[in-house]
């Protein structure tokens, strides 16, 4: 992560490395911070930031520290900005399209400050610290996902972020979440739970896994057969990962699942 900021009226130019993992509205305040201390070291008593952040500008306008996710900046950036009683200072939103002349070689600063020599080890609240720990916790997940992937879901799809949008029936939404999560009352499902002999397949005789159901099972062929019309890449064989991802043949396989009364 990196904060850059540039003072055309001086030629001056700061990039700013800072610690890995914080977060975008961090290294955006932290840029504030930053014009506002070099304002001062130029005793400028008259002068203009612009920020394409809308979002932390809000926050210092109102000196919102409740709903900040950094209130520790947001506090440090407004007792800086009672320091100046006298002087006349706009904090300005300038959207980051709007084709400023000055836009492209920020841009460019703050890239160079992700690898910059002016490290900024900063005073970590528990704020920072929360965000931190999230994003190596999450590093730490998916490198063990990928290297060591534990049960049939983490081999069969890969990590997300991102969770899908609630269906608006329960009964449908439940039908492909337990489909999603490999969780279902298949035969297969059942086994496992003690409520089935073996827990194959009553008309393959292989285990009625949610695999072997929507890829392999009999009395699913017409249902491949109409979810193959909707594949975007018809001369790729059907995977239960491409099958989950579209909504439309997820929508085919609950309404198959609903019409023929299949407890799931």
């Amino acid at each position: 992560m990196g904060a850059a900021v540039y003072l055309p009226a001086k030629n001056q130019k700061y990039c700013i490395r800072l610690p890995d993992n914080l977060s975008i509205y961090y290294a955006e305040g932290y840029a504030i911070l930053t014009s506002l201390i070099c304002a001062t070291n130029f005793n400028l008593s008259k002068f203009c930031i612009f920020s394409d952040n809308s979002k932390i500008l809000q926050d210092i306008k109102y000196s919102d520290l409740q709903t900040s996710p950094h209130p520790s900046l947001i506090q440090s950036i407004t007792e800086h900005l009672k320091t100046y009683k006298n002087s006349k200072i706009l904090i300005k939103w300038l959207p980051g399209h709007c084709n400023h002349p000055d836009t492209n070689t920020i841009d460019t600063l703050a890239k160079e400050a992700i690898s910059a020599d002016n490290y900024h080890n900063i005073n970590f609240s528990k704020y920072e610290a929360n965000h931190t720990v999230d994003v190596y916790i999450w590093n730490k997940w998916l490198e063990q996902w990928k290297s060591e992937p534990n049960g049939n879901y983490q081999n069969t799809f890969p990590p997300t972020k991102y969770s899908s949008a609630s269906i608006k029936s329960r009964k449908k939404d439940v039908i492909r979440n337990r489909m999603r999560m490999l969780q279902t009352k298949l035969n297969s499902g059942l086994h496992k739970l003690g409520l089935h002999e073996n827990g194959n397949c009553d008309i393959c005789g292989v285990q009625e896994s949610s695999k072997h159901f929507i890829l392999e099972c009999k009395r699913t062929e017409q249902l491949r057969k109409d979810m193959q019309k909707y594949q975007n890449i018809s001369n790729k064989p059907d995977t239960y990962q491409r099958l989950m991802a579209n909504d439309k043949t997820i929508n085919l396989i609950i309404n198959f699942i609903i019409n023929e009364n299949i407890e799931i």
